[in-house]
């Protein structure tokens, strides 16, 4: 399984990406001109796989892993165009990191701070990179058709007929009815507001009390997005220190637990 973490520049995803997968990656890496996407294989914590690993210690435990992808920042408006559009088709689920705090020594790329508008653009942006892509297939269809008679090209052009009106409205693809047969046919297009999409927001240090319940800080994102909260700057920094001091520091800030390893829980 490939989880890639994506968004615009200096919003932390090297930050979420280290923390996550317990790496150190260089956080400016990406403003000094690289490129190849930071990659790493995450155990995934089970619990049922320790009572099983427990009840037979002859055995060898292997755990569960997926590989943690994070890419380059992607500039506003150029998703559909990005070099990096095709890691973000073979992923099997996408992690928007929005930016959420201020820092005068690290401009926003988009001039201003504004998680939710960020967030609300991602998604614009991945259904449009779709609505591409389906006119482009459309485009290729129709001259396929015109030359020779295809009844599975003529089963794929009008199911993506009708899916065509809801990228055009910005609804996105996810929550369409589609019949198994359906989503097969259109696998191999690989649309990105098909994919399970997780919003993580970098907040400020000021909002560390509503770090569990984000839609306090940004209520107009609405109960039907996923949104969850981490705040790098604090939890890079605990995690630079042993167990017990970083359990005193976490108490100091209202920390019950750190916000990044509870993503392997979604």
């Amino acid at each position: 399984m490939n989880v890639t973490l994506f968004g615009y520049p200096r919003t932390g995803k090297t930050t979420l990406f280290n923390l996550l997968a317990g790496a150190h990656a260089a956080v400016r890496a990406y403003d000094d001109g690289k490129r190849e996407p930071n990659v790493r294989a995450v155990p995934l914590p089970d619990p049922r796989l320790d009572r099983i690993a427990a009840a037979y210690p002859e055995k060898r435990k292997i755990a569960a892993a997926m590989d943690l992808t994070d890419l380059v920042g992607i500039s506003f408006g150029e998703v559909k165009t990005s070099l990096f559009l095709g890691h973000l088709r073979k992923a099997d689920g996408l992690v928007h990191v929005a930016r959420g705090f201020a820092d005068g020594d690290i401009p926003p790329s988009r001039g201003r701070v504004d998680a939710a508008a960020d967030v609300r653009s991602m998604e614009e942006e991945l259904i449009l990179a779709d609505l591409v892509l389906v006119d482009s297939r459309l485009e290729r269809l129709d001259k396929d058709l015109k030359k020779m008679k295809d009844p599975e090209g003529e089963k794929e052009r009008d199911l993506l007929l009708r899916l065509r009106p809801a990228l055009e409205a910005g609804r996105g693809l996810r929550g369409l009815p589609m019949t198994p047969a359906e989503e097969k046919l259109i696998r191999s297009f690989a649309f990105l507001s098909l994919k399970p999409l997780l919003h993580f927001i970098n907040i400020d240090e000021k909002d560390l009390a509503s770090i569990r319940r984000p839609e306090i800080l940004f209520p107009v994102l609405g109960a039907d997005r996923r949104v969850m909260a981490f705040c790098g700057r604090i939890e890079s920094d605990l995690a630079e220190l042993d167990a017990s001091e970083r359990a005193a520091f976490q108490a100091e800030y209202g920390l019950a637990e750190m916000s990044a390893p509870l993503f392997s829980g979604q």
